[in-house]
């Protein structure tokens, strides 16, 4: 299930790790993180799920509902533009805590 159906307060920290408040099977909510520098990487400028590192190519990184909004620089040109990545597609709660599921 997509995170933002069960889970609140989403936010980053400077290193690109998500926090969010979890609810699992039984209703419980807990604080879970997931590192997403580990799997959300930046190839021509864009957000791409080959490789991670984001963080190094990113700025103003905020999570607005499920989306993760930054200025994104090109590694190849230098040039920053503004993307945005819905972590529903690739973000789940599972029972109280956040996992990386491969799109």
């Amino acid at each position: 299930m997509s995170f933002s159906e069960t889970s609140t307060n989403a936010r980053l920290d400077d290193n690109g790790v998500l926090y969010a408040e979890c609810q699992n099977d039984e209703g419980e909510v807990n604080t879970s993180t997931l590192n997403l520098n580990d799997y959300i990487g930046v190839i021509n400028g864009e957000f791409t799920f080959a490789k991670g590192g984001y963080v190094s190519y990113t700025a103003g990184r905020v999570v607005e509902g499920s989306i993760l909004k930054a200025d994104v620089t090109d590694e190849n040109t230098g040039a920053a533009s503004s993307q945005e990545l819905d972590l529903d597609l690739c973000v789940a709660n599972i029972d109280g805590v956040l996992q990386f599921e491969n799109p």
